[in-house]
């Protein structure tokens, strides 16, 4: 006999850098861009009797195993600058209008 029942689970992007947390509800957090804001909407939603300590147990052991998901939000926007930052540059380089540039040898 099989028995099937809906759980909270982390529910990422495809380039897993960002995402929510589902609960068996089927209500989710809001998005989140780092572990440590992940971590608080799980503690919120424990609070909020959303889901069971051994799911929140589950979805802990998820967020550890989520490698592209920031640790903390500053490092998120750190990683988004620079990101953004090469993606300008790299543009500007093909275009062949950047010269004077930190990153040009």
């Amino acid at each position: 006999m099989s028995l099937i029942m809906a759980v909270a689970y982390l529910n990422l992007c495809e380039c897993g850098k960002h995402g929510n947390i589902v609960f068996a509800d089927g209500s989710k957090t809001q998005n989140f861009c780092s572990k440590e804001v992940a971590r608080q909407e799980l503690e919120k939603g424990l609070e909020e009797k959303k889901l069971t300590q051994l799911e929140a147990d589950v979805v802990k052991s998820q967020l550890d195993q989520a490698c592209k998901l920031a640790s903390s939000e500053a490092s998120a926007s750190l990683v988004a600058s620079l990101v953004s930052e090469l993606e300008n540059f790299t543009a500007s380089c093909l275009e062949g209008t950047e010269t004077n540039h930190p990153w040009v040898m």
